[in-house]
């Protein structure tokens, strides 16, 4: 479930999710331009060791049971 989407630094942007259903999930998410970068950051946004897989406009990573994520991207 996306929570929230935030402006972030240099024209990037700060996207949190959390899981609902108790079980680790993988997150997609499309934007409608292509994705130049994604990490995942912690709600102070310093990057943690998960790691976001980029792939033209999409941008997977996983979510633990009931967790709250964030991923920040950056657009080519």
């Amino acid at each position: 479930m996306v929570s929230a989407v935030l402006p972030g630094q240099d024209g990037r942007i700060l996207v949190r999710v959390y899981e609902t259903g108790g079980e680790k999930e993988t997150v997609r998410l499309a934007f409608c331009a292509p994705v130049e970068e994604a990490k995942c950051v912690n709600l102070f946004g310093r990057g943690q060791e998960a790691e976001a897989a980029v792939s033209g406009n999409e941008v997977t990573f996983q979510v633990e049971p009931y967790a709250l994520a964030e991923v920040e991207v950056s657009f080519v």
